[in-house]
């Protein structure tokens, strides 16, 4: 998969600067690194809604995807997984991709014509508001305060150009109709779907830490 110490899913290297200094190396496998993106469109009018995303398995080199239309009360949605298909400008799993447009702020999300669903598309991100970071997600073992999780997550809204065809409608996207955010993540995060595991006999999450439920909407 080339230099693990890069980001797949983002050409600006700069985001691991401050980022612990260890790579996802057989050292480190079990702590699960991933990286992924995600993307929320919607016409203005609330009468349709795309979603799309695509995460990656460093150590095995898999990747997963999804994307999905909401139009009319109906929802036709595509899951795939396999191995990442990667040219070096663009990032592909089964009929899913995604890359770099015409600039390195531009991102486009491609689905193509398939079989399984109704649903195709060939759109455009364009930025209108910087990114937003987050503050970085670090977890310590309660025991041993040796760092077991860190996480990176950043956000961006824009609008979306582009063509999108459901159930054999042709739709034209343009930024006066349609706004978009998108989002990107990248560490160790073990805790991904199940429980935490233990690294030895120590929980990965602090002791007297707290579940909580996080709703995030646009």
């Amino acid at each position: 998969m080339g230099n693990k110490s890069t980001l797949l899913f983002d050409q600006k290297p700069h985001l691991l600067r401050n980022f612990t200094k260890r790579t996802p190396t057989a050292k480190h496998r079990n702590l699960g690194w991933s990286e992924g993106i995600w993307t929320s469109i919607a016409r203005k009018d609330g009468s349709m809604q795309i979603g799309f995303g695509m995460s990656l398995d460093r150590d095995s080199g898999l990747g997963e995807g999804y994307a999905g239309v909401l139009s009319n009360q109906t929802q036709h949605i595509l899951r795939t997984s396999g191995t990442l298909q990667n040219n070096g400008h663009n990032l592909g799993v089964g009929r899913l991709s995604y890359g770099l447009a015409d600039s390195t702020e531009e991102v486009k999300f491609v689905l193509c014509d398939s079989n399984t669903v109704p649903i195709s598309f060939d759109l455009k991100f364009q930025p209108t508001l910087p990114r937003h970071f987050e503050d970085r997600q670090l977890l310590r073992g309660a025991v041993s305060r040796k760092i077991v999780s860190e996480t990176i997550r950043n956000h961006q809204a824009g609008h979306v150009i582009g063509d999108l065809s459901v159930d054999g409608v042709q739709h034209s996207l343009c930024s006066e109709d349609w706004f978009a955010f998108r989002g990107h993540y990248f560490g160790f995060r073990p805790d991904i779907g199940r429980v935490p595991p233990k690294v030895g006999e120590e929980s990965i999450t602090p002791n007297h830490s707290s579940t909580y439920l996080q709703l995030w909407c646009a």
